[in-house]
């Protein structure tokens, strides 16, 4: 079943392109041309969105870390720990990508001429997203031991609908920082930077926990217990956590500048 949650959110949106074609690429602030039919776009991106979380949430509920990953006495994991975050990341982008596309071609439903129904969807959507943002909120507590995404499984003690929960409340910071983009973030302040901030955006998404495991596991907590030093004071964990961002975040910078050097491997990110 983990396989079958794994490919379903892809082969879906797959499946809704065949029936709500992706409208054509195009440079920012391009015209682009309207598809016949903009209410089929806005459906496709409502549909592959539900069908991506209901995939995300079957595959974290058809998988246990005491199988995959069970104690063990030299305190290591086994690298299959991993596989279900790759996925489920990989799960993130594909929605990512088709939603950007379709909601191209619905843009001319989402203005102040919008239907009445369509506002009040967005005022149940705001409502349900805050709601589920409490609800989703982690119990401090985690599963294996190992910090990796989801920090829950089908296995947990207290049972796999916090799991489930956890991934949900995944998707619903996605949809809050999206909006929060789009409506502070979408101007072109130099192309220069837009360019490069674009570009990298992959590469520091799917290289920056690399950097984060490797500086606050192997680097950041090695250290602080060596000198006997255990953080309770907010403002000192604040800091830390501050100093992790900028580790990960400059180091995936430099990978995309090396990418850029290379064209070749440059294409695998589509760049």
């Amino acid at each position: 079943s983990f396989a079958a949650f794994a490919v379903l959110g892809p082969a879906s949106a797959v499946l809704i392109a065949q029936v709500a074609p992706l409208p054509p690429r195009g440079s920012y602030g391009e015209e682009r041309a309207t598809p016949a039919n903009p209410w089929m776009s806005w459906c496709a991106v409502r549909a592959v969105t539900l069908a991506q979380i209901c995939a995300s949430v079957g595959l974290v509920l058809s998988f246990g870390y005491a199988d995959i990953d069970p104690p063990r006495d030299d305190g290591g994991h086994d690298p299959r720990a991993g596989v279900p975050f790759i996925v489920l990341c990989l799960g993130f982008y594909v929605q990512g990508y088709f939603s950007q596309r379709w909601s191209q071609g619905a843009r001319g439903l989402e203005g102040d001429g919008a239907p009445s129904w369509v506002w009040l969807y967005r005022l149940f959507v705001a409502f349900a997203l805050q709601l589920a943002l409490v609800v989703s909120s982690p119990v401090g507590d985690v599963e294996s031991g190992h910090y990796i995404y989801p920090i829950y499984s089908a296995s947990y003690e207290h049972g796999a609908q916090f799991g489930a929960v956890h991934v949900i409340g995944t998707w619903c910071y996605i949809a809050v920082f999206v909006a929060l983009f789009q409506a502070y973030g979408e101007n072109i302040v130099s192309e220069r930077f837009y360019k490069h901030a674009t570009g990298s955006t992959v590469v520091v998404y799917i290289f920056h926990w690399v950097f984060v495991k490797i500086f606050a596991f192997w680097m950041l907590e090695p250290t602080l217990w060596r000198r006997g030093v255990v953080v309770h004071s907010p403002w000192t964990a604040g800091a830390l956590t501050l100093l992790t961002l900028l580790f990960s975040v400059s180091c995936s910078l430099l990978v995309y500048r090396l990418l850029l050097c290379s064209p070749a491997l440059g294409r695998l990110f589509g760049m």
